[in-house]
């Protein structure tokens, strides 16, 4: 799986992301195997506008802190 985050509050996002990426899986089993590895990447913009295209999982904040509300905080990928 990789999950991808904006520069700000990275630790929560990146558990955020894994807990909702948790609920999609298909075959939570198999990611079980690999003690539930996570693989954390800042992408660039473009890399970003690439990931969240195709992103499984995208994580929004609700603004109740320093980021605008909406904003992508978050993405999650995986294979099958």
């Amino acid at each position: 799986m990789i999950v991808a985050v904006a520069p700000l509050k990275a630790a929560v996002q990146v558990a955020h992301a894994a807990q909702l990426a948790l609920g999609e899986l298909s075959d939570v089993g198999g990611w079980r195997t690999t003690g539930f590895g996570v693989r954390l990447v800042r992408p660039d913009v473009e890399q970003w506008a690439q990931f969240s295209a195709s992103a499984r999982v995208v994580v929004r904040d609700a603004g109740f802190t320093e980021i605008p509300p909406d904003t992508q905080t978050a993405i999650a990928l995986w294979d099958d």
